[in-house]
């Protein structure tokens, strides 16, 4: 791995690209933590066949494998899940998203299994046809919601987009190291990041 940090952003830019479904991955995260339950997901191309050896075998594109283990040391959770999506290697990346959805779908099932047993105890939810048109439809909506987002011009530009211009020129520095960031960069209490932007200019409306 490179030092030098234009070569390493490079890469690491590449990387991300192959990184699908990233924001819903760190977001299902996120509401685990909030239940002080470290959660890891790890994407897999399935090159060795495990699909293939779990059920539902018929038509199966994607598998899910969890366990709850002991949390990290020092940390403040309770517990720490781990989880493998397995994708089968030949998906495209459209299907591959959609895969990955619904077994998040999934894992929101047991997560939710595990929040509802006394004592908490983290166990398998077995497929049936329900469970699994359930698993479709979130993978649908969800994708949709994204797709959406991605369609929306304003939104782009509203959440997405760097100020205008603003990587123009290269980043300077002075003498003691202290960035000279560029106007648009900038502390805003009325733009924090951590506040939820309002998604309902481009999730799609419930029908039925």
């Amino acid at each position: 791995m490179t030092t030098d940090p234009i070569s390493a952003a490079h890469i690491l830019f590449t990387e991300s690209l192959a990184s699908l479904m990233a924001h819903t991955i760190r977001g299902t995260q996120n509401l685990f933590r909030k239940h002080q339950l470290d959660l890891e997901i790890l994407i897999v191309a399935d090159v060795v066949g495990v699909i293939r050896l779990q059920d539902p075998r018929d038509g199966a594109t994607s598998v899910l494998q969890t366990r709850l283990v002991n949390p990290r040391p020092n940390s403040p959770a309770v517990g720490l899940v781990q989880a493998r999506i397995y994708i089968h290697k030949d998906a495209n990346r459209n299907l591959a998203r959609i895969c990955i959805a619904h077994e998040i779908f999934h894992l929101l099932l047991e997560f939710s299994g595990y929040l509802n047993s006394t004592p908490r105890v983290w166990k398998k939810v077995h497929t049936n046809k329900e469970i699994e048109d359930k698993c479709n439809q979130f993978a649908w909506e969800l994708c949709k919601s994204h797709d959406n987002f991605n369609r929306d011009e304003a939104t782009r530009d509203d959440i997405l987009y760097f100020p205008g211009h603003l990587f123009d020129k290269p980043l300077s520095t002075d003498a003691n190291h202290q960035e000279n960031w560029p106007l648009g960069i900038a502390l805003d209490p009325s733009k924090a990041f951590h506040l939820k932007p309002d998604a309902s200019k481009w999730l799609p409306s419930r029908t039925g």
